[in-house]
């Protein structure tokens, strides 16, 4: 198991068994959508429960492996995350340390 593997975990007892960072019942969802809404900062400061490893490889766990739901808006965001997503996977993968440090932020919203 890598270490990013590690911070995702899926338990039938908690949120109905979709993935959560680990330890917490934050759902790769939630944080995927708060991060892409309102950035890693924010999410960081109103959830002091995570670290930004983590915060990180669920919006990567989210876009690699969570089904596209189908609105034109998803789909799109979905294209410019996996970009990231490619570029960040293996600094999260390996978890060297300080390197998230290096990853950049998963894009933001654009605007409608």
């Amino acid at each position: 198991m890598s270490a990013a593997d590690a911070a995702i975990w899926i338990d039938p007892a908690r949120c109905s068994g979709a993935p959560c960072i680990y330890g917490t019942r934050l759902t790769i969802e939630t944080v995927a959508g708060y991060v892409e809404s309102e950035g890693v900062d924010t999410f960081m400061h109103d959830y002091e429960i995570t670290s930004r490893r983590d915060v990180l490889v669920a919006c990567a766990w989210w876009t690699l492996y969570w089904p596209v739901k189908g609105d034109r808006r998803e789909r799109e965001t979905r294209k410019r995350w996996s970009e990231w997503a490619a570029n960040a996977w293996g600094v999260l993968w390996n978890n060297t340390p300080k390197s998230t440090d290096a990853v950049p932020d998963p894009p933001s919203r654009e605007p409608s």
